[in-house]
């Protein structure tokens, strides 16, 4: 298991285990994760100035924010991606805790 408690965990490789992203941490990138839970107050940031972030099962809490970047819009074509190869587990979330889009 992989803990963020601060900062930026750019992952630019493979990590074969469970990434958890606490308040005030943040996980970016353009590699893949095994699975990944992003607590309230903790930031997904996926790709590199765009680029592309992959994880297994992911599970974003209410109160997470999800930080995505568009190129732009002379070059659409550039934005950010995000790719859940399993399960997307947002139970957590409600109107009163919701995940944040930025």
């Amino acid at each position: 298991m992989t803990t963020v408690n601060g900062g930026l965990l750019a992952v630019n490789a493979s990590i074969a285990n469970v990434v958890t992203v606490n308040t005030g941490g943040t996980v970016g990138g353009g590699g893949s994760i095994a699975a990944l839970n992003v607590v309230a107050g903790a930031t997904l940031s996926p790709g590199n100035s765009p680029g592309t972030l992959t994880a297994g099962n992911v599970a974003l809490f209410g109160g997470s924010i999800f930080e995505w970047q568009v190129q732009d819009a002379n070059d659409v074509a550039k934005y950010d991606h995000f790719n859940v190869t399993g399960t997307l587990d947002l139970s957590s979330a409600s109107l009163a805790n919701r995940i944040v889009f930025k």
